[in-house]
């Protein structure tokens, strides 16, 4: 009958161990991204949501066409500048970056609702400015 030496035991049991945390270290990167996803989606939905408040906006009057990732160019990127009290050189749309409106000392440009230029998932937005994630840009 043969022992198993501490040699043969560590043989066998090393490339198991290796094989359990290589899957562990997986399952959490999965996690890590579905963490920042949903994040970056509530972020998102929030600078849209203080955006129209401070607007007085019940609904965007032009949202997005197509998902974007620009948040120069979302949730509503083609509202006349007019249509926001503002010459037409001002900032078309309600935008969460750059966004430009009318204020009661003259027109307030450079407004942003977002920290980041550029999100990582797309983004698109329904009249009521409800958001929805597209896929990774």
């Amino acid at each position: 009958m043969r022992f198993l030496t501490v040699r043969g035991l560590l043989l066998l049991l090393v490339p198991s161990v290796i094989v359990l945390l290589v899957s562990l270290a997986t399952l959490a990167m999965e996690r890590g991204e579905e963490n920042s996803q949903i994040e970056e989606l509530r972020t998102v939905q929030s600078a849209v949501i203080v955006m129209m408040v401070e607007n007085n906006l019940r609904l965007l009057p032009s949202p997005v066409k197509q998902p974007t990732a620009d948040m120069s160019a979302f949730p509503d990127p083609d509202t006349p500048a007019e249509y926001k009290g503002l010459a037409r050189t001002g900032n078309p749309g309600f935008v969460l970056r750059d966004h430009g409106m009318a204020g009661p000392d003259g027109i307030i440009t450079g407004i942003n609702y977002i920290s980041i230029p550029f999100t990582n998932w797309t983004y698109n937005a329904n009249f009521s400015g409800l958001v929805t994630q597209g896929p990774r840009q």
